[in-house]
């Protein structure tokens, strides 16, 4: 029920005691509180216009930062805080925002071999090699993501009309759990990836059949609320840039 409200909790007693990684049931739900925050953060915008005021999208992604890194200096008493990982969670809602800025500013950016290269090596080097290049990573991390989303390669197959990489993302490790739960020998890496992708595509495409798919089915009444809400707050009315 908490991980329904964006409260994950990776535990259940007695499961995967013996495991590599111990008790860990789904280590994928650590993203869903900031998926959550990210909804909430575009609801507001919208709210105060984003389409109309689009340089709202790369301060409201500047402002994240800004908090996180005063909370984090906060709580370590003037210390520049150091990360464990390479991008930490607040900073997932600041590349979202990011990629909100390169949508809403798309009649304006250069979409090109020569920009993803350049923005790609510096996503490298930011994440990897420049001390506190984190807290501007989301960035150049957020052109990377756009134009390799654009590049939209040919689907094969059942993949023309259907989409299974959130599937794979959030059922990919419970099963893998199992599988290293169930079977010793399918602790090896090359072993695990073997037996458990074809599982995670399996259960990815139950998910898209019987929840994914029919949940978007459900965009006509999120128009229609989204026409509510133009109507009853005239600040968000859309005056999108001409593509």
């Amino acid at each position: 029920m908490y991980n329904i409200i964006g409260d994950p909790h990776y535990y259940l007693p007695g499961v995967f005691t013996r495991n590599p990684d111990p008790l860990i049931v789904n280590r994928q739900l650590w993203t869903v509180p900031y998926e959550l925050l990210c909804y909430v953060v575009l609801a507001g915008l919208t709210l105060f216009g984003i389409r109309r005021r689009r340089i709202m999208a790369p301060i409201g992604a500047a402002v994240v930062i800004g908090l996180f890194v005063s909370a984090k200096l906060i709580a370590h008493h003037g210390m520049f805080p150091q990360f464990n990982t390479p991008l930490p969670g607040p900073m997932l809602v600041a590349a979202f925002l990011c990629g909100v800025a390169v949508h809403l500013y798309r009649d304006r950016l250069t979409y090109s071999v020569r920009w993803f290269a350049v923005t790609t090596l510096a996503s490298v080097a930011l994440l990897g090699f420049v001390p506190f290049g984190e807290y501007i990573a989301p960035f150049p991390v957020s052109y990377v993501t756009v134009y390799l989303g654009l590049l939209n390669p040919k689907r094969l197959g059942v993949l023309k009309t259907a989409d299974y990489s959130y599937g794979v993302f959030l059922y990919g490790y419970a099963i893998q759990q199992a599988v290293c739960g169930s079977f010793v020998w399918a602790r090896h890496w090359y072993v695990n990836i073997i037996v458990c992708l074809p599982l995670a595509m399996g259960v990815a495409a139950l998910s898209w059949i019987l929840v994914e798919r029919p949940a978007l089915g459900l965009r006509v009444q999120v128009q229609r609320l989204e026409h509510w809400v133009l109507r009853r707050f005239p600040a968000a009315q859309s005056r999108a840039p001409s593509p």
